[in-house]
């Protein structure tokens, strides 16, 4: 066998494990002319950003895509999940709530693996993906836009630039632990920020999150650093304690999870609508954030600083690209 022989060989294995992935993703899942999500009982950022890809994926090409929350622990009730808090009313009948599915109706049914090994299978983008979602899937009940528009109106009278710092602690730091991963700060935070555009001053620092001491101790290092006026919103009082911990959550009253899931909406709407919005991606929240902020809200993405050790922000990134700290800085992205 040639080289020429060989190489064919192992195109052509390589497109038959394609074929078989595929397959395997596909299969007997797309039998129904509609699509099951099924949401898991693990962080709200990680069942959003799933709700967004699949509605890429699956809205107008498998009939409607139903969502089932049974497992889904941010609700107001047994029956309730995704659709206590976001409408459908608007996606003429591509997306609807699993008990609206007629009976006896067959469908796909997707996991969130299943939809991970798509992705990675046709090498799709995270970001274009779900930003083609954002506007169609972002959408409030009624109720849920009567608490938020209140808080909304108080924020845009307070002093710019505007700038939201999600803080994460909580069960986020025996993550790192697991992980070996440098853990992001309080200190980070702010730093981050103030090294990307050293120009801020003054305006109005916004701090939300899941631990209430890394809070405290990064609204008194933003106040000391930026001279900014500290503020911050809780519509109701979550009795689980300063820190989040998600199988506590998991096993609150209704009524409790119902409060936390409302705070947490309006969390991401203020960091949404500032300025300038600092995270860190060792969490899933901030890139739920960047694609709303900038599908959405139509914020740029350079107003985005990624305070982890990585700093994989767009900004970052091309600060990197354009004046390395070694070599010469790029003045061409090729030479002539």
């Amino acid at each position: 066998m040639g080289l020429k022989d060989v190489k064919h060989e192992k195109a052509s294995r390589s497109g038959r494990l394609w074929c078989m992935v595929v397959a395997l993703v596909l299969g007997l899942r797309t039998a129904g002319a509609c699509t099951v999500l099924e949401l898991t009982g693990a962080g709200f950022a990680a069942n959003a950003v799933h709700v967004l890809h699949a509605y890429t994926l699956f809205a107008h090409n498998n009939g409607t895509m139903y969502i089932n929350s049974t497992a889904f622990e941010y609700k107001c009730s047994s029956v309730g999940g995704w659709h206590d808090f976001f409408t459908f009313d608007d996606l003429n009948g591509t997306v609807a709530d699993i008990a609206s599915m007629p009976p006896g109706e067959s469908c796909a049914r997707y996991e969130f693996h299943d939809i991970d090994l798509m992705l990675h299978t046709w090498s799709y983008s995270w970001w274009l993906v779900d930003q083609a979602a954002a506007k169609k899937i972002w959408k409030f009940n009624d109720w849920v836009k009567d608490q938020l528009e209140p808080v909304m109106e108080e924020l845009h009278e307070l002093p710019a630039p505007r700038m939201a710092f999600h803080i994460r602690g909580g069960d986020k730091l025996s993550e790192d632990v697991q992980l070996a991963r440098t853990t992001t700060t309080p200190q980070d935070f702010i730093s981050s920020l103030a090294e990307a555009r050293p120009h801020l001053k003054g305006g109005t620092c916004i701090l939300v999150g899941d631990d209430q001491k890394w809070i405290r101790e990064a609204t008194e290092l933003a106040v000391a650093r930026f001279g900014c006026r500290p503020f911050s919103k809780t519509l109701f009082h979550i009795p689980t304690g300063g820190s989040h911990d998600q199988e506590t959550f998991n096993h609150e009253r209704f009524e409790t999870k119902c409060a936390g899931t409302l705070q947490f909406i309006l969390d991401i709407e203020l960091l949404t609508h500032a300025d300038y919005f600092v995270g860190t991606t060792n969490s899933g929240l901030p890139h739920v954030v960047e694609v709303l902020r900038f599908a959405v809200y139509n914020k740029d993405r350079a107003t985005f600083v990624d305070a982890s050790l990585q700093h994989q922000d767009w900004h970052a990134r091309m600060r990197r690209f354009w004046a390395p700290t070694e070599g010469p800085a790029r003045r061409l992205l090729s030479a002539r």
